[in-house]
């Protein structure tokens, strides 16, 4: 079993805000979405303690046998405030990072994925979902990866062994420059995964799914694997006011 870590720190953009409150304490079923996370995680067989980071009070005023790290205004901060408070209780080398805003998430898709990652070696285990495995949900209109293989989009936890992580600095970075404008996002990106690259994807459109596990390999000095769910709820994040109007409609469980 490993330690949980759950990112619910409050965006410092506004724009990123929904209705001008972090998405974690936003309300499905008289739930907040934070609440769905981790009673998904509590459920799962591989997960024995788990830590909150976000805004301290609030997040103590509704969440009951986690461990709360206050929030600092760094996203690479936070993960790693988060993972040292993680490692104090275990001494296992892996941590599981989950988003906050990811309430359809279930056990079984949490198990799922530690199964598949329990065959594959790896420092840094990340998952991806297939349009075709999205496809009940393609109102939602959300962007893939277009690769050889296929058409993914990306899952939001991952598995993760922290201390073999050499170039955290590139994590924030490519963190910060989803924030800015389109054209500024792309080139910023761009500039962190160099030229040749980019012109492959968008030009050639002949990258693969190893290309890209052997491209963050390289830039963040691990043994970065992609782990294909089955589970469309891998992926359902709330990034926006329609995401959370959507999901708003679904009937949510606490197990």
């Amino acid at each position: 079993m490993v330690n949980a870590i759950v990112l619910a720190g409050t965006d410092q953009e506004k724009d990123k805000l929904i209705y001008g409150r972090n998405k974690a304490l936003l309300e499905i079923n008289g739930h907040c979405i934070v609440e769905y996370v981790v009673d998904a995680l509590k459920n799962s067989k591989n997960i024995d303690d788990i830590t909150l980071i976000g805004p301290k009070t609030e997040l103590e005023a509704r969440m009951n046998g986690c461990a709360i790290v206050q929030e600092n205004s760094s996203f690479l901060g936070n993960c790693l405030s988060a993972y040292e408070e993680a490692r104090k209780k275990s001494n296992a080398e892996r941590v599981f990072f989950s988003c906050c805003d990811i309430p359809l998430i279930t056990p079984a898709a949490i198990d799922d994925f530690f199964d598949k990652c329990n065959s594959i070696k790896a420092d840094f285990y990340f998952p991806i979902v297939s349009k075709e495995t999205m496809k009940n949900y393609s109102e939602l209109k959300k962007p893939y990866m277009h690769l050889i293989e296929g058409d993914y989009r990306p899952g939001y936890f991952a598995v993760v062994n922290g201390d073999k992580i050499k170039n955290k600095k590139l994590i924030e970075k490519a963190f910060n420059a989803r924030k800015l404008s389109k054209f500024v996002s792309n080139a910023r990106l761009a500039m962190l995964i160099g030229p040749a690259f980019i012109l492959r994807y968008y030009v050639a459109r002949d990258v693969s799914l190893k290309d890209v596990e052997n491209l963050v390999s390289s830039k963040m000095g691990l043994d970065f694997k992609f782990v294909e769910s089955k589970y469309p709820e891998a992926s359902l994040e709330i990034d926006e006011e329609k995401d959370y109007l959507f999901l708003n409609q679904h009937q949510l469980y606490v197990y």
